[in-house]
């Protein structure tokens, strides 16, 4: 197991590489997706399980490839038909980009994804960068927004005059349940207006 200390995991299993129960792990910071606003965690299933298969020649075909990362688990499949040593792997890069934290990434063999260690470990730093711009344009985009005077987060569910009245309410001797049942809205939604 080669352990990189980071939060995904790259499996190789089946022909040519590791059997597919002795799957070799290999971890990879693709991205910390807990403040990539791209894939929000809330709305990717945790722990997916990914493929990528990619075959060097138009000759070639990815049937061997997906019918064993279909055995393996994968629920998608990225595929492509390029050769490692092209700069422009259009599906790597879909993956690489869609990942969260938790997700594993399995290749049947190693070198469907990198030609050597310094590839594998160019990929993972593309990734890094690739994270590190979706940070900071989503940063800067939420900078413009409050600039302009947009509100960040959900809509209030009390409006600023249910507000005052329900604080005064409360200060009138109102508890937490009951303002909240005639507000229509929880108790914390209450509690937090102190």
């Amino acid at each position: 197991m080669l352990d990189l200390g980071h939060q995904h995991a790259i499996t190789c299993s089946g022909e040519g590489g590791f059997p597919t129960s002795e799957a070799a792990v290999f971890s990879a910071n693709f991205l910390e997706a807990a403040s990539c606003q791209k894939i929000s965690p809330k709305h990717t299933p945790k722990n997916r399980h990914l493929g990528y298969a990619r075959v060097s020649t138009y000759g070639q075909t990815l049937y061997a490839q997906l019918a064993q990362l279909r055995r393996a688990g994968c629920t998608k499949i990225y595929r492509e038909k390029a050769t490692t040593a092209r700069p422009d792997r259009r599906a790597l890069l879909k993956l690489l980009t869609s990942l969260a934290p938790g997700d594993v990434v399995t290749v049947t063999r190693i070198d469907r994804l990198a030609r050597s260690t310094f590839d594998l470990f160019a990929i993972v730093k593309l990734a890094d960068v690739e994270h590190d711009l979706i940070r900071t344009r989503t940063a800067e985009g939420r900078s413009r927004a409050m600039a302009r005077g947009q509100h960040m987060g959900r809509p209030s569910k009390l409006t600023d005059a249910q507000k005052a009245e329900a604080r005064k309410r409360r200060a009138e001797g109102a508890t937490l349940a009951e303002l909240a049942r005639s507000y229509g809205v929880g108790k914390s939604t209450i509690f937090r207006l102190a």
